[in-house]
């Protein structure tokens, strides 16, 4: 028998789940900031809220996070490339 109080509750994959809401806008943010109008420092202080050095501090941290490249492999991928993280 269902649950009725069950029914309606998504089931995200655990990797999601251990990613806070702020490690995953900042991943979904660092996909497409090129498509803001602003510098990228002051879109991230308008879009997220945080001091570009927190974001970057948090960035570097994700990229080393297997939840962060199961989430977003293209974009952990690319960034690691960029900073010559393999």
């Amino acid at each position: 028998m269902r649950n009725p109080c069950l029914g309606s509750v998504r089931r995200y994959p655990l990797y999601i789940a251990m990613l806070t809401l702020a490690d995953r806008r900042i991943l979904d943010f660092e996909r497409g900031w090129w498509m803001y109008p602003s510098p990228k420092e002051c879109t991230i202080a308008d879009i997220l809220g945080f001091d570009p050095d927190r974001y970057y501090s948090r960035l570097r941290e994700l990229l080393d996070l297997p939840e962060a490249d199961r989430y977003d492999p293209l974009t952990v991928r690319r960034l690691r490339a960029l900073i010559g993280r393999q």
